[in-house]
C-alpha cells in the first residue's frame, strides 16, 4: 500500500505545477436586471493553474471574453412615433484569481473539484441609433463599465494523456445591481 502511495506522489512531484488551459462555453444572464438588459452568448478564456504543495489546494487565474447577446428595441419620437430600431450588442471581458478545492485522497478517473475568487469584469455596450433626420447618417454611441465582484463554481476534470479535460459551472456577480451570469464551460489544461 505504501509503495503505490510512494509512486504516485512522485508522479505527481515529476509533473509541473504549473498548467496551462483554454476554455469556451456560453453564459447566461440570472435575475431581472441583467436578464432584462443582456441575453445568452458564447464565451472563450485562457487560465493558468498552479498546484500548491497540498494535492487538493491550488490558485487558478482566468481571463475572458463574453458575448452578452445583442438587443433590438423601437426608437420613437416625442409624439410617440416609431422612427427606427436601435441595434445594440454587448461584451464582457473578466479576469479573476480563485482557490481551487480539490477532493483529497480521491483517486478516481473523474474528480470533482469547488472554486471560489474575485475578479475584475469590463462590460462594454455598443449602440447604434437611427437617424432622425432623413439627411443625417445613423448615430454610434458606446460606454464601458468597470467593477469589481466574485465568481464561485464547481466542476469534474478527468486526464487525457498529458493534459485534462474539464466542464464547469460557475455564478458571477458583480457590480451595485447586482449582475449576475452563470458560465457552463467545457476546457482542456496542459499538465
Amino acid at each position: 500500500m505504501f509503495a503505490a502511495t510512494d509512486v504516485v506522489e512522485a508522479q505527481q512531484a515529476a509533473r509541473s505545477p504549473v498548467s496551462l488551459g483554454v476554455m469556451a462555453g456560453w453564459s447566461t444572464p440570472n435575475g431581472a436586471q441583467a436578464g432584462q438588459l443582456y441575453g445568452r452568448g458564447g464565451q472563450i478564456g485562457v487560465l493558468g493553474e498552479v498546484r500548491m504543495p497540498l494535492s487538493w489546494l491550488a490558485v487558478r487565474v482566468d481571463a475572458g471574453y463574453q458575448s452578452l447577446g445583442g438587443r433590438t428595441a423601437i426608437v420613437t419620437d416625442a409624439n410617440g412615433v416609431a422612427v427606427g430600431q436601435m441595434q445594440r450588442s454587448d461584451a464582457m471581458y473578466s479576469a479573476a484569481a480563485s482557490v481551487v478545492l480539490r477532493w483529497p485522497g480521491l483517486r478516481t478517473a473523474v474528480q470533482p473539484y469547488a472554486l471560489a475568487g474575485g475578479g475584475s469584469y469590463w462590460v462594454r455596450s455598443s449602440a447604434v441609433l437611427p437617424s432622425l433626420l432623413s439627411q443625417s447618417a445613423p448615430q454610434s454611441a458606446s460606454m464601458t463599465m468597470r467593477t469589481t465582484g466574485f465568481t464561485a463554481g464547481a466542476g469534474v476534470e478527468t486526464p487525457v494523456r498529458r493534459a485534462i479535460l474539464f466542464g464547469e459551472v460557475r455564478y458571477q456577480q458583480f457590480g451595485q445591481a447586482p449582475m449576475r451570469f452563470v458560465p457552463v464551460n467545457v476546457g482542456l489544461r496542459l499538465k
